[in-house]
């Protein structure tokens, strides 16, 4: 249908449901890297044996071939569907007013986020100067790598992914969503009038990039799966459409299928390693589907009146932005694993209630006084 998706009726609501899925995936995020970074350096006695072997049984089930972490990709769904969830269908809704909201949404507290990473980096180094790279992933601070983080050029420039981790590594996928933004009012209003099935012939033509990427060029796999534009834009697309009330209910009723794909990839994956890759990246896609499906069943799903999950997971991207450095320094410290779990989480939430709840007020204010005065100048909003 034309235009299917600038017709998408807008929903500015807030959903508690997907408020508590949020904080489902950045305590799966925060237990990933804690776990592994305990056994290192601590060793397998310092945490339950039980939550090693999940740890490794999901990553064996999720990421054989390296794919970006499930509960990553879950978030670039999350992102897209929201964004497009209460987000623009026409140029009148307002080009400057929307970059206003999405800069002081994101960019402030990925800035201070990657500013404490350094900070954190620099600590660590001091603590224990030989095991800080093998949980931080950053050999040593640099100016050049520092500028190279905060201006987020790792995105587009595969060879930037690596130098520009920098103590927080967590922050390239945020990198990235802040690309996402960028490019979303310029696809949706500049190539908005183009047929939906010209969408996903798009789409698709990034997916497939990324697949000779990760198949061609081994090298750029990291990149591929966890900070790049081009592999992020097919998923995040999903959770767009997925704000389409005849599509979402069309795959409700058949999600079964990419369920039972993924199911048979993953259990076949020794047997598919030839094409490993492409595999990997049809499995991804099936699980991105699913998880789609989820979300918009939860957000028709009516939640409690109260719900004190839902006012932790709107803490979300403050637990992920923060979490990676508290975690190995104190790991490095020798703190035992439930503090640094509990430390990170409380962390998150003091950060988002202190900084990122007082910005997302700041832009919105900035942008109602902002369209405000364009009108009242008869301006257009673009």
């Amino acid at each position: 249908m034309k235009n299917s998706i600038l017709n998408i009726p807008l929903n500015r609501s807030r959903s508690q449901n997907i408020d508590t899925l949020r904080l489902v995936l950045a305590v799966w995020v925060v237990i990933t890297h804690l776990v592994p970074w305990i056994v290192a350096i601590q060793g397998s006695s310092a945490i339950p044996d039980s939550l090693i072997r999940l740890t490794r049984e999901l990553e064996t089930l999720f990421q054989g071939n390296g794919e970006t972490h499930p509960a990553v990709l879950g978030f670039i769904v999350l992102s897209g569907y929201c964004i497009h969830r209460n987000g623009l269908r026409s140029h009148h809704d307002g080009l400057f007013s929307y970059a206003i909201r999405r800069f002081f949404r994101i960019y402030p507290v990925f800035l201070i986020a990657a500013l404490f990473g350094f900070l954190m980096f620099y600590i660590a180094s001091k603590i224990n100067p030989g095991s800080v790279t093998s949980v931080s992933g950053t050999a040593e601070l640099s100016l050049n790598n520092m500028l190279r983080k905060l201006l987020t050029t790792e995105v587009i420039y595969p060879l930037d992914y690596y130098p520009s981790i920098q103590g927080n590594g967590p922050l390239q996928t945020v990198a990235a969503e802040m690309w996402l933004y960028a490019v979303y009012p310029l696809a949706l209003l500049v190539i908005g009038k183009l047929s939906d099935r010209s969408w996903w012939v798009m789409v698709v033509a990034c997916w497939a990039a990324s697949v000779a990427i990760n198949s061609l060029i081994p090298e750029w796999r990291g990149w591929s799966f966890n900070a790049s534009l081009i592999g992020f834009i097919p998923y995040w697309w999903l959770g767009l459409k997925f704000t389409d009330q005849d599509f979402s209910r069309f795959m409700n009723r058949i999600v079964v299928l990419p369920a039972i794909a993924w199911l048979l990839i993953t259990l076949f994956e020794k047997d598919l390693q030839q094409y490993g890759q492409f595999f990997a990246a049809v499995r991804q896609l099936m699980f991105a589907l699913c998880f789609a499906s989820l979300i918009s069943i939860l957000d028709k799903k009516h939640s409690a009146p109260i719900n004190p999950l839902s006012a932790v997971g709107s803490a979300g991207y403050s637990i992920y932005a923060f979490h990676a450095p508290i975690v190995y320094v104190m790991v490095l410290c020798g703190a035992p694993w439930w503090l640094i779990g509990l430390t990170a989480v409380a962390a998150g939430v003091a950060a988002f209630h202190l900084i990122e709840k007082p910005l997302i007020a700041i832009g919105k204010r900035l942008s109602t006084s902002s369209t405000t005065l364009l009108q009242s100048r008869g301006s257009d909003p673009i």
